[in-house]
This record gives C-alpha cells, structure tokens and sequence, in this order.
C-alpha cells in the first residue's frame, strides 16, 4: 500500500455510472486504499475566472460498494478543485458511448494535456488517447497480429474489399463500443451489404474485417499494464466473452456471457509483438480483443473486464492495476 494520494476518477457521466461496471469497482477500491478520492464527468471541467482548471467533484463514499454507496455518491455535494490539486487523474471516460458530448471529451483531453504537462500523472495519457482514440490504432501494429482490414467512407471500396474476400467479413463503426452496429456478410449474400454500409456511415467511417473462424465461439479479453500481461500470482487478467444463440457479438454488454479460458502461447507471443509500440506510445492500460491468432481491438478508453477476470483467477485485479498507477506516481516524483 503506498502513502494516501488525491486521487481524481473522470467518467461520462456520474448519474449513469452502474455498479456492475469495472470503473464503479476501481472508484470503490480508491476509497478502500485509503486514497482521497473523488469522481466527476466529461462535463464537470472548466477554466476558472483566475485563470486556473478547475473539476466540480464529489467524494467517494466509504462503505460496501451496493445500491446505498452508489446512491451517495451519486447525490453527493460537488466541491470545485483545482485541476493541478491531484497526484493521479484515472480517465475512465468512453466517448464512442457519448457521441453526442464528443465537444466535451475533445475539451476534457485539452485540459488534461495542459494539466499532464505540469506534472500530474494522468492514466491513460490524453496524448496517448488522441493517438488511439479509434480501432485506426490497431492499423499501426504488423500485420502477422490483426486482420486484414479496409476503413472507408466509400461504399465502392467496401464493397470491392467484401467482394473480394472468400470467407464471412465483419463491418462495423470504426469509433464505437459495446458491440454496436456490428454485422457479419456472408460470401453468398451480400443482398443487405449497401444498407449495412448505409447505416454505419451514416454517422462514422466502416471498418470491414477479415471474419476470424474462431469468432463463431466468441472473443477474450487480456488486460495489459505497461505492455505486459496484468498479473497477480502468476494467474493473468483474462476472460473468455462467449457468443450467445445467433448473435455475432460477444461483448457482455449486448449479452456475451463471460467465460473462464486459458493463456495461451499464442496470446503471450502477441503481447510480445505489440509491447514495444504499446511502451513507446505511453499506452498505460488496455484491454485486448483476442480471436484465434488475431487481435481484433486494442481498447485504451475504460477498459473493462476486471471483474469477471478476477472472479474466474480468485485475484484481485483491480488492486494489481491500481499499484502500478500508484507506482507511476511515485516514479513521478
């Protein structure tokens, strides 16, 4: 346990926060650390009339995380606190779920690089989120370790690419989440391919993906701090996302039920890959998709999975992630 730090966890939106996500079990654990600990939302910065950033934010309560401790939290008083006040900034936040508050985020990732620039370790560095703030970032990584991909804008070129595949390929929003608007084409029929593409760039660009066999059980989820794999005792934060009847989807928050699965060779062989670009960029904490051989997502905005990982490995995750951020800032120092 290091010594007790002000410790600030941004997130959307603190009324829509749920106990059952992996951020609400990472600002229970700051308070039970021991941390001064404080939560607040996309839309809680600003700049001050003396000329400083400022957060309106609410304590973390004490207690067992439940309906009552989410409660007052959640309706606790605001008290306003000087940006450059915390030793450690936890960004939490998820803008492809809060696309229509994308000005607050790009404000939220400006007030943060000015805060970063001054000395207080933000987790995961605004620049770093910039750099990867879209599936676009798995396209800096060799290819021996990701699908073949197309991103575009132009329904000529999806289709071309769609057509030109012998297998199953995979389309989807090259900014969102959560398993939204994902849609499996078949070789046979491409009858419903130009209203798939219709309705993804209709607000983003089309990512279309070689489709992985192995997709067809589901995907996992590898936790990675610092390029290696998030590990307590030798048992590694993984869980196993399994697909549910016909749905093509494995995220758990479109019904993906979580799974208990093993660490592969092949797994450590793609974190040995990608470890050195994932150091050099600063990416602190991220969340890998892995299907077969393949990394499908590189996930750096509130990563999830502690829970179920945890859960599966009886080890505490979440205390393993947060002394390594408390580790950053005692190097810091």
């Amino acid at each position: 346990m290091s010594q007790p730090l002000r410790v600030l966890i941004l997130i959307n939106d603190v009324q829509k926060l749920k106990l059952s996500q992996s951020t609400a079990e990472i600002i229970h654990a700051v308070r039970q650390r021991g941390h001064d600990g404080c939560v607040a939302g996309v839309s809680d910065l600003s700049w001050g009339r003396a000329d400083e950033p400022l957060v309106s934010c609410r304590s973390i309560p004490t207690g067992e995380r439940n309906e009552v401790w989410l409660e007052r939290l959640q309706h606790g008083p605001n008290e306003k606190r000087n940006l450059l006040s915390w030793d450690l900034i936890l960004v939490r936040t998820n803008p492809a779920r809060d696309k229509n508050r994308r000005w607050a985020h790009d404000v939220l990732l400006d007030l943060l690089t000015w805060v970063e620039d001054r000395g207080v370790v933000v987790l995961n560095s605004p620049k770093m989120l910039r750099l990867a703030s879209s599936k676009m970032y798995l396209q800096r990584f060799p290819e021996s370790i990701r699908p073949r991909s197309l991103i575009s804008h132009s329904a000529e070129d999806i289709v071309q690419f769609v057509e030109q595949q012998t297998k199953n390929c995979i389309l989807k929003p090259l900014c969102g989440t959560g398993g939204s608007s994902v849609f499996i084409v078949k070789p046979d029929d491409l009858s419903n391919l130009h209203q798939i593409i219709e309705v993804i760039s209709t607000q983003d660009f089309v990512i279309a993906q070689e489709y992985i066999e192995e997709a067809h059980i589901g995907d996992a989820r590898l936790l990675v701090v610092n390029g290696e794999v998030l590990s307590v005792e030798g048992k590694p934060a993984l869980v196993a996302r399994l697909r549910q009847g016909h749905d093509v989807r494995s995220n758990v928050a479109v019904g993906g039920k979580p799974a208990e699965v093993a660490y592969s060779q092949i797994m450590q062989q793609i974190v040995d890959v990608i470890k050195p670009k994932l150091v050099a960029d600063g990416v602190f904490l991220a969340g890998l998709d892995v299907i077969g051989n393949k990394i499908v997502e590189i996930n750096v905005f509130s990563p999830g999975g502690f829970g179920d990982a945890g859960r599966f490995a009886d080890r505490d995750f979440i205390a393993a992630y947060l002394e390594a951020a408390e580790k950053k800032v005692s190097e810091s120092r």
